[in-house]
């Protein structure tokens, strides 16, 4: 198979890839996370016809193992039912819609949770607080031009010397997609996973963040990797710069000789022809 082709599946299989995950993951954390900080947002929970009646808050444990204390008590605080809040000595009966206003996940306690988030900005909510029509274009328009400009990249790469930075770019390019989906169906980006020390927290990122992250790696560890060969490609463009330079100075050096050699031939035709009018002169009479 020729390389061009190798290089165009490859890429495609990896961006559909990327874009598939990020955005199957952006749905599942829709309907199973919701922050308070998002008031229209919420998780409906319709209690199955099996569940016997209890208390709301031994339901909330028994549905979430994982959350604490003072997580159950956030949730509980967060919850209604038919419009009306719920108290956590209320019982729950079959067939009950409860809303849920904030729902988290722990993954492992302390270090690594789901939690819904939405930045309408960039990384570190860059412009979160902007103009929200300036905003909205100016990501759409930058995304749109990002995309560009990896296709170009991606397509002016040899599959055959640099296969790794191909893979590399592809990367990033699946999840730049997989934000600028959500730049142009919402006007924000869907994030919800958090790593966080104790009360220590890194912003909250996406798979398409994570995407983009490792191709970012990729192309560092890359440049590492093969530096002899970045080296070498390098030096061949200074020593065809070097002799494009050389060849200029000798094409100007011949240029420069033929024109001398012009003015000294016109030269020596005027003095033939001076020479040649004075013997052509024939002396006056006295």
């Amino acid at each position: 198979m020729p390389d061009k082709f190798q290089k165009i599946i490859v890429v495609a299989l990896i961006v559909i890839f990327a874009i598939a995950l990020d955005q199957v993951t952006k749905v599942w954390a829709t309907n199973n996370l919701a922050s308070p900080r998002y008031p229209e947002h919420h998780v409906q929970v319709i209690v199955p016809e099996a569940q016997p009646s209890i208390t709301f808050n031994d339901f909330v444990r028994l549905n979430s193992p994982s959350l604490d204390s003072e997580d159950v008590a956030r949730v509980i605080a967060h919850a209604s039912r038919n419009g009306f809040p719920l108290r956590p000595t209320d019982t729950i009966n079959p067939n009950d819609v409860i809303l849920f206003n904030y729902m988290s996940i722990t993954v492992i306690d302390g270090f690594f949770d789901f939690q819904y988030a939405r930045n309408p900005g960039a990384a570190w909510s860059f412009l979160a607080d902007a103009n929200h029509t300036f905003r909205m274009w100016f990501f759409r328009i930058m995304g749109v031009l990002a995309l560009g400009l990896l296709s170009f990249f991606i397509y002016s790469t040899s599959w055959r010397k640099q296969r790794h930075l191909v893979i590399a770019l592809a990367f990033v390019m699946g999840g730049a997609i997989g934000n600028i989906i959500d730049r142009f169906r919402l006007d924000y980006v869907i994030d919800f996973i958090s790593w966080h020390v104790g009360d220590k927290y890194w912003p909250t990122f996406n798979i398409a963040d994570a995407f983009v992250t490792c191709g970012i790696l990729f192309l560092i560890l890359d440049l590492f990797i093969n530096k002899e060969a970045y080296s070498d490609k390098a030096k061949v463009s200074d020593k065809a710069k070097v002799s494009d330079e050389a060849i200029h100075a000798q094409v100007s050096d011949e240029a420069a000789d033929l024109t001398q050699a012009s003015n000294t031939s016109d030269e020596t035709d005027e003095t033939t022809d001076d020479e040649n009018n004075d013997d052509d002169e024939v002396p006056s009479a006295t």
